[in-house]
């Protein structure tokens, strides 16, 4: 019987590469995160058409088994996107912060020629 798992993520590779590309294509993603994304959706479409490649790659690494290796470069890949993210949103906080406050003080100038006027 033929395992379904090379189906599955060949399938899901192919219409997340077509998905990242149509992003791309509308300008709503950069070049680099387009290569970035397509480069690691390749990656993992090789794994599931040849589950060798993370044997081989973590021995070069000293890991015992593929699939541990594939789980310590997920974990370590989850990892980064969370401290990326976390700065991320701490910038926009930031910036939020930052426009609120000249808001404020537009808002406080303004309401002050209004409060002139009415004298």
């Amino acid at each position: 019987m033929i395992p379904l798992y090379p189906i599955f993520f060949t399938a899901f590779c192919i219409i997340a590469i077509i998905l990242v590309y149509l992003r791309f294509r509308d300008n709503k993603m950069s070049l680099m995160s387009f290569l970035l994304w397509a480069f690691l959706l390749l990656i993992i479409l090789l794994f599931a058409l040849d589950p060798s490649l993370s044997n081989i790659l973590a021995d070069i690494f000293g890991i015992t088994r593929g699939l541990d290796f594939i789980i310590i470069i997920s974990i370590l890949g989850l990892l980064y996107l969370s401290i990326k993210l976390f700065f991320r949103m701490e910038n926009l906080q930031q910036d939020i912060n930052k426009l609120v406050r000249e808001l404020a003080i537009r808002n406080e100038i303004d309401l002050d020629k209004d409060d002139n006027k009415k004298d």
